[in-house]
């Protein structure tokens, strides 16, 4: 998938340049079910079905390994990666680096418009329909009463810029501030200057010295939910945790009950 916040850009790139044999997953549409009210957040999780049905048509198979990448430092592949995992497809991996990492390794790329699912992707097996309830899946589904409690008797990490959870240079939600309790563990720091996730080590140390000490229930969230699943995603580098917890709805979710308290600093 090709997706930055606030470019919309991502399937003319996608069509210039992919990964042979690729499907274009849009986030928007394949990975949220955006509602006009905004209950939910900015990219509130779809239905299971609407999910498998928009898998389905990438060509994603319960019987087949899935490889999820992107142009933005993993970000939105690891929201695919999240979800899949989450519903039951456990044989999932994201491309470190993305497409810049691919070309980079002298590796060959196809313009176009990509593979279509059936008819363009060999199937071994019942398609994406078949994921919900065929394997138990890891990582729960919070909402904000879960949030809430997280972030009193477990470890609930921001995954937004530092600034922005300190109520700080805030350009994207109308309310700053953060979820009482939260400890602020920015997605950007997972990964160095080529794009790619630090060493599992380093990761390690890391969340060790924000708290998430294994075996540890843990519980992610962001602005809207990509920026919460590449910290999952880091967490499981890491050797921290297989089953990060994660509140999809996030902070513009959170924002939107009146009576839900909010933190600055």
């Amino acid at each position: 998938m090709r997706f930055r916040m606030g470019s919309h850009t991502g399937r003319q790139e996608f069509e210039q340049a992919h990964v042979p044999g690729a499907s274009y997953v849009d986030l928007d549409t394949a990975l949220a079910a955006i509602r006009p009210d905004g209950v939910g957040g900015r990219h509130p999780m779809p239905t299971a079905e609407a999910f498998a049905a928009a898998m389905s048509s990438a060509g994603v198979t319960i019987s087949r390994p899935v490889v999820a990448y992107d142009d933005w430092l993993s970000m939105s592949a690891s929201r695919v990666w999240w979800m899949l995992r989450h519903f039951g497809l456990l044989d999932v991996r994201v491309l470190d680096g993305g497409i810049s990492a691919w070309i980079a390794a002298g590796k060959p790329t196809e313009s176009g418009s990509g593979s279509q699912g059936i008819g363009h992707l060999p199937r071994s097996g019942p398609g994406a329909g078949a994921l919900a309830g065929t394997h138990r899946g890891v990582g729960s589904l919070l909402n904000a009463a879960d949030a809430t409690r997280y972030a009193a008797r477990h470890l609930l990490l921001d995954a937004r810029p530092a600034d922005r959870f300190r109520g700080e240079n805030e350009t994207i939600d109308p309310v700053v501030g953060h979820i009482p309790g939260a400890v602020s563990a920015p997605a950007l720091a997972n990964v160095g200057g080529d794009g790619r996730f630090l060493p599992a080590g380093e990761l390690a140390r890391r969340f060790h010295e924000l708290g998430a000490e294994d075996g540890r229930t843990v519980g992610t969230y962001c602005g809207s939910g990509i920026q919460a699943t590449h910290l999952a995603l880091a967490l499981s580098v890491a050797g921290i945790t297989e089953c990060a917890d994660v509140y999809i709805g996030s902070w513009s979710d959170w924002i939107t009950g009146q009576d839900r308290p909010i933190a600055l600093g």
